[in-house]
């Protein structure tokens, strides 16, 4: 399953249980604001830039999904 059908597949709870509501709140800001540039979406992964960030979102469980922030 590609990363876009797995983010739809995911409510705010289960994104919460994920992370934090703030998180979820901080993500949402930058999405708005339009801070997430899609670098590439190549074999079901996404590679994103969020500020400095470097955000993959993988062909796999969300859960599995890397990004370089500390």
């Amino acid at each position: 399953m590609s990363w876009k059908r797995q983010i739809q597949a995911y409510d705010d709870d289960a994104l919460t249980q994920l992370g934090s509501t703030g998180l979820l709140r901080r993500a949402r800001k930058q999405l708005e604001s339009g801070q997430v540039e899609l670098h590439s979406d190549d074999n079901g992964q996404g590679a994103f830039t969020v500020g400095d960030q470097q955000v993959t979102l993988l062909n796999a469980p969300l859960e599995q999904s890397r990004c370089d922030c500390s």
